[in-house]
């Protein structure tokens, strides 16, 4: 697999070598980096995909999740929000602001974004896990069971080791 991302590297650069100002070529090679784990040139790629193409939804979220990777979660927010204010529906949106805001410990905002996320897509297992967490986090235990047991009901092959997290808080 490396390989081919490696090809479809190549194939990027020369893409862009010939059309420098093809934003979707700019994308696709940070995708290509980001799978390579070169995460801040994925990044700088990115940032040169939604300068020159601002309305492009994926560059945006797949922005702010290399953001989020590097530690920078401030901007990671700020990608999110930029998709938001024009696409508020987008639920992935919702919930990798939510994963941002988990990680910084800010919850109340997290489950915010979560509940926004369910509110689009209430089938959304990832963001149902997700929100169990924090709820774990904030002590709300049954709430954190709730949510944690929909999402395997939802998920149960993607979701499994949250079984687990399930057997853990029913334990305390």
């Amino acid at each position: 697999r490396l390989g081919r991302q490696g090809d479809a590297l190549g194939c990027f650069e020369r893409a862009i070598a010939d059309a420098p100002e093809f934003a979707d070529a700019h994308g696709n090679r940070a995708s290509a980096l980001m799978e390579l784990g070169r995460f801040e040139e994925a990044a700088a790629g990115y940032e040169r995909a939604v300068a020159l193409e601002p309305n492009s939804v994926g560059d945006w979220l797949n922005l702010g999740t290399v953001l989020h990777r590097l530690g920078r979660h401030g901007d990671a927010v700020a990608s999110y929000d930029r998709v938001l204010a024009s696409h508020a529906n987008i639920p992935e949106a919702h919930f990798n602001r939510g994963n941002v805001l988990a990680h910084l410990a800010r919850y109340d905002e997290a489950l915010a974004s979560y509940d926004r996320a369910l509110a689009i897509n209430r089938r959304y297992a990832e963001a149902l896990n997700a929100r169990g967490r924090v709820l774990l986090e904030l002590g709300r235990i049954e709430g954190a069971i709730a949510n944690v047991e929909e999402a395997l009901a939802l998920a149960p092959d993607r979701l499994g080791p949250l079984g687990q997290m399930v057997d853990t808080l029913i334990l305390r």
